[in-house]
C-alpha cells in the first residue's frame, strides 16, 4: 500500500462490539436485549469472563438467581475477580444464603479493600443479619472511599439514626440530599434525623418527600411523630393511618397509630388497633406499651401493670415499656429493673423524650420509697430536658410578657366593658366551666360533677381558645382605627352568636342528650371575660390549691402541651402570682358568679363540698357524685390513678417532703407561700 492510499479502519472485535453493544442495552434497562448480545459475546468466545458475569448479573435482576449463580461462578472458575464476588455476593443473598453471601463479600475486599460498592454491600448484609456495629464499620469505609457516593452517605446517616444517633448522622444526610436532592429515599432518611431532632427543616423535607412519594410509609410515621408532640394527636392519627395502608405489614405503625387514637380519645378505635397490631407481632413492644397507656385512660390498673410488664419481658432495654412500667403507681421496680432506669438515663440511643419520662418516672418511684432527695434529683433532671426541648422550639417563658398581658386583660375587661358590651352570644346553661391553676384539684372536680346522671366530663377542650382566636382575627378586620378587636367583637352580636353556637355544637356533638358538659381546660381562666360575652349562664368552678403544692405539682408533671413557664420552679411562682392577679380582677368584674372549690377543703369536708359544687351547677343531688372514684368513664390527665381512688389527703402539704429543694418557688410566690 502506497503512501497516497487513505488508511483502512481498524476492524473492532466483534466480541468486544457485542459487549459494548450488551452494556448499552444494560445501562438503558433493556434487560432481555443486553442478555442476548452478551449471549452474542459467549458464542463467539464461550471462556468470556466478562460475558458471563454479566449474564449472571441479568438473571439476577430479572428474578433468576440460581441461573446467576451458575454464570457468576464459571466466571470465577476462570479468573478471580473483586467484582464478581461481589456480584456473587448479591446472588447469593438473593438465594438467601447469608453466610455464603457474607463469604463472597469479603473475599471481594480482600481483592480490592477499596472496593466502594463491596462495603456497602456487606454492610447492607450485616444490617440485615442485625450486625450494627460491622455494618456502620463497612458504611464509613464506603463513605471514605467514595465521597461523592450519595446512596452510601444516606445509608449510614440512615443507620446512624436508626441507632439514636441522628446527631452524627445529620451531616451525612445533608452531604445525600445535596449530592441527590430529587431523591425521595434520601430526603425520608434526612427528613427523620431532623425529626428525631427536632429541627424546624424536618416538616419541610417530609412534605418534599411526601410529594413524590405520597405512600412513602416511613415519611408518613416521622411526620406523624411530629404531630405527636405537637399535641396534634387527630392529624398524627390520620398520618398513622396511611403509613397503616402503605405498609400493613408494619405492626409497629399499627401500634403507634393506637397510641395516637388513644390520645384523640378515640378508644373503642385504639383498643381494636392495638389488638390488631399484637395480633400481627405478639412481640410487639409498642402494641404492649399502647395497650398499657390505654388501660391507664380507662382506669384499669391491674392491665396497665401487666401489659407495661410484658412488655418489658419482650425487651428489656426497651426505654419506652421501662417508662411505662416504672411510672405505675404502687409497681415498684425489682432490684435489676431499676439499675436498668438509671444506666438507660445515660444512655446515648435515648431519644431525648424518652429520657425525659424515664427521669418523671424514676422521680415517683423513689417518692413512694420517700427517697425524697434522690426523687427531686430525677424530677430536676427530667425537667432540665423538658426546658431544653421547649427552648429548641423557641418557647422561652418571658415574665415580663406574661405580666404586660396581665395588664391589658385587666385594663380592657373592666365593669364598663361589661356594661357597653351586646346581648349574649346565647342563653344556654349546659356548660360548666372548670379553671385554675393545673394540677389544683380540676380532675377531681370534673370527676365528681361527671358522677352524676345529667352531667359529662368532657375532658380538657381546646375549643375555646380557637374560638377566640377566630372571632378576635375576625373583629381586627372590622375594628375602626384605634378600636381594639376585643371592644370590637363586644359589640358584634353576629360574631358572639358565630362563636356561642360553635362552642355549644362541640359540647352537643360530644354528649347530644347531657344536660350539663364540663370543659375543665384549666387556662380558660384567661378567657372568662369572653366567656360571659358567649354564655353569660355558664357555671364557672374555680379551683384553688395551696399555692406552694400548686406549684409542686405543676414541676412534678411532665405535661404534654407546651407550658414554658412549668418546668422551672421561678417561673411557676411567677406564674402563679399572674393567674392570682388575673382571678381577682374576675372576681371584682365578671358580671356572673364563680365557685370556688379549695382541694384542701375538698378533701377535710368532702360531702358539704360536693353538694355546694353540683348545686352551683343547678343541679339537684345525687349520692353518686360521692362515689365519683367508681365512675367508669375515660380519664386522659395526669390525674387519672387519683381519681379512681376515694378522695385521700397524701397530696396535701406534700411540699414540705421537698421543702429545702423549693426555695426559688417561694421566692418567687412573693409573699403568697404562707
Amino acid at each position: 500500500m502506497s503512501d497516497s492510499q487513505p488508511a483502512q479502519p481498524s476492524k473492532i472485535d466483534p466480541v468486544v462490539a457485542a459487549l459494548l453493544e450488551g452494556s448499552r442495552l444494560h445501562r438503558s434497562g433493556q434487560l432481555r436485549q443486553a442478555d442476548a448480545a452478551y449471549e452474542r459475546a459467549l458464542g463467539i468466545d464461550p471462556r468470556n469472563a466478562d460475558a458471563l458475569h454479566l449474564r449472571g448479573v441479568i438473571a439476577c435482576q430479572m428474578g433468576q438467581p440460581s441461573t446467576g449463580l451458575d454464570f457468576i461462578g464459571r466466571a470465577l472458575a476462570i479468573r478471580p475477580n473483586p467484582q464478581y464476588h461481589n456480584s456473587l455476593g448479591l446472588a447469593l443473598t438473593a438465594s438467601e444464603d447469608q453466610d455464603g453471601a457474607e463469604r463472597a463479600f469479603a473475599e471481594a475486599l480482600r481483592l480490592d479493600p477499596k472496593y466502594a460498592d463491596a462495603h456497602i454491600n456487606a454492610g447492607n448484609l450485616a444490617r440485615r443479619r442485625g450486625n450494627i456495629e460491622a455494618a456502620l464499620g463497612h458504611y464509613r469505609q464506603a463513605v471514605a472511599l467514595a465521597p461523592g457516593h450519595a446512596p452510601a452517605a444516606c445509608l449510614l446517616g440512615d443507620l446512624l439514626t436508626e441507632r439514636g444517633n441522628p446527631e452524627e448522622a445529620l451531616p451525612h444526610l445533608e452531604k445525600a440530599a445535596r449530592l441527590m436532592p430529587n431523591d425521595a429515599s434520601i430526603l425520608v432518611a434526612f427528613g427523620t434525623a431532623l425529626a428525631q431532632l427536632r429541627r424546624p427543616a424536618a416538616e419541610e423535607v417530609l412534605n418534599r418527600a411526601l410529594t413524590m412519594k405520597p405512600d412513602e410509609a416511613t415519611a408518613l410515621a416521622a411526620l406523624a411523630g411530629l404531630r405527636m408532640e405537637q399535641n396534634r394527636e387527630a392529624e398524627a392519627a390520620s398520618l398513622y393511618e396511611r403509613a397503616v395502608a402503605a405498609a400493613p405489614h408494619k405492626s409497629e405503625y399499627r401500634a403507634l397509630l393506637g397510641q395516637a387514637l388513644t390520645r384523640t380519645g378515640r378508644l373503642d378505635e385504639a383498643r381494636a388497633t392495638l389488638d390488631a397490631a399484637l395480633a400481627a407481632d405478639p412481640k410487639s413492644v409498642a402494641a404492649l406499651v399502647g395497650l398499657s397507656q390505654l388501660a391507664l385512660v380507662n382506669g384499669d390498673f391491674a392491665a396497665e401493670r401487666a401489659h407495661a410488664e410484658a412488655a418489658l419481658a419482650l425487651d428489656d432495654s426497651s426505654f419506652a415499656a421501662l417508662a411505662q412500667l416504672a411510672g405505675i403507681k404502687g409497681a415498684p421496680l425489682s432490684a435489676a429493673q431499676w439499675q436498668r432506669a438509671e444506666q438507660a438515663t445515660a444512655d446515648p440511643r435515648l431519644k431525648p423524650g424518652e429520657r425525659r419520662q424515664l427521669h418523671f418516672a424514676l422521680f415517683r418511684q423513689r417518692q413512694s420509697e420517700r427517697e425524697f432527695d434522690d426523687a427531686f434529683r430525677h424530677l430536676a433532671a427530667g425537667n432540665a430536658m423538658r426546658g431544653e426541648g421547649l427552648r429548641r422550639k423557641g418557647r422561652v417563658y418571658d415574665p415580663s410578657q406574661t405580666e404586660a398581658q396581665t395588664d391589658d386583660l385587666i385594663q380592657t375587661f373592666d365593669k364598663d366593658f361589661f356594661a357597653r358590651a351586646a346581648g349574649p352570644g346565647s342563653d344556654s346553661e349546659v356548660s360548666i366551666l372548670v379553671v385554675g391553676m393545673p394540677r389544683s384539684g380540676t380532675t377531681l372536680v370534673e370527676q365528681i360533677l361527671a358522677s352524676h346522671s345529667g352531667v359529662f366530663g368532657a375532658g380538657e377542650l381546646r375549643d375555646l381558645g380557637l374560638i377566640a382566636s377566630d372571632l378576635l382575627a375576625t373583629a381586627a378586620t372590622r375594628a375602626a382605627s384605634g378600636t381594639s378587636p376585643t371592644t370590637t367583637l363586644a359589640s358584634a352580636p353576629d360574631l358572639l352568636g358565630q362563636g356561642a353556637g360553635r362552642y355549644l355544637a362541640r359540647l352537643r356533638e360530644l354528649a347530644p342528650g347531657a344536660g350539663r358538659v364540663v370543659d375543665k381546660m384549666p387556662g380558660n381562666f384567661l378567657r372568662l371575660g369572653l366567656v360571659a360575652l358567649l354564655l353569660p349562664r355558664t357555671h364557672i368552678v374555680h379551683c384553688r390549691r395551696h399555692p406552694m403544692d400548686t406549684g409542686l405539682s405543676c414541676f412534678m408533671q411532665s405535661f404534654s402541651q407546651d407550658m414554658p413557664w412549668a418546668w422551672d420552679l421561678a417561673s411557676i411562682g411567677h406564674y402563679y402570682r399572674q393567674y392570682e392577679r388575673v382571678m381577682e380582677h374576675w372576681r371584682q368584674v365578671l358580671p356572673l358568679p364563680i365557685h370556688d372549690v379549695v382541694y384542701e377543703t375538698m378533701v377535710e369536708n368532702t360531702e358539704q363540698e360536693a353538694r355546694a359544687l353540683v348545686a352551683h351547677c343547678g343541679l339537684e343531688w345525687e349520692a353518686a357524685c360521692l362515689d365519683f372514684h367508681n365512675t367508669e368513664r375515660p380519664v386522659q390527665t395526669a390525674s387519672a390513678s387519683q381519681v379512681r381512688q376515694p378522695i385521700y389527703k397524701g397530696s396535701v402539704g406534700r411540699w414540705r417532703d421537698y421543702e429545702r429543694h423549693l426555695e426559688p418557688l417561694r421566692r418567687a410566690l412573693d409573699g403568697l407561700a404562707t
